[in-house]
């Protein structure tokens, strides 16, 4: 993952976005964990 970013800031990419379900509470710590930060949350309506 780590390599992946340097990869990607190093072609010139300014923002990082990625998707994660709400209920997968370990990746969600993970990216936290990396330094990624919530920013919107979808909603759904089934």
């Amino acid at each position: 993952m780590n390599r992946s970013i340097e990869w990607l800031k190093s072609n010139e990419c300014e923002v990082i976005i990625l998707t994660v379900s709400c209920e997968n509470k370990y990746a969600i710590e993970f990216y936290q964990a990396m330094g990624f930060r919530p920013n919107t949350m979808e909603m759904r309506l089934q």
